[in-house]
């Protein structure tokens, strides 16, 4: 199964506390909660190993800023506005006012694309962006 269809398969997976979630429990060996263990990024890890391509995303991580360093380093990663529209499989990064976030991306149209999020309203949630 790929990147995609694992993370699909986790839609509507829910924290049972803050920040207490499966995808946290599997990155740090133990269930973990509170405000320090955000997991959009360990989500992201957690579909990349399941899928068998965790080496391509960088390794295993819980930092948006890790992704962000790996993808820029290897010329992969692609700015807003530049032209390149976002297609299945690819990785989101959001970095605004010091607060970052990450998916992955699992269609796009001529207008939109559409993730797949965790931490995403404490969930595992879809969202679309223009």
């Amino acid at each position: 199964m790929g990147i995609v269809d694992i993370a699909l398969s986790q839609e509507g997976t829910a924290e049972t506390g803050v920040n207490n979630v499966k995808y946290n429990t599997w990155y740090y060996g133990h269930p973990v909660s509170g405000g320090g263990y955000p997991w959009c990024a360990v989500f992201v890890s957690w579909c990349a190993d399941q899928a068998g391509c965790l080496n391509a995303i960088g390794g295993k991580t819980a930092s948006v800023a890790a992704l962000y360093d790996y993808f820029k380093s290897h010329n992969l990663f692609q700015p807003k506005g530049n032209g390149y529209h976002p297609k299945a499989g690819d990785i989101l990064i959001q970095k605004s006012g010091g607060a970052s976030h990450t998916g992955l991306v699992y269609a796009s149209d001529s207008n939109k694309f559409y993730t797949i999020e965790g931490n995403a309203g404490d969930k595992v949630s879809k969202r679309s962006y223009l």
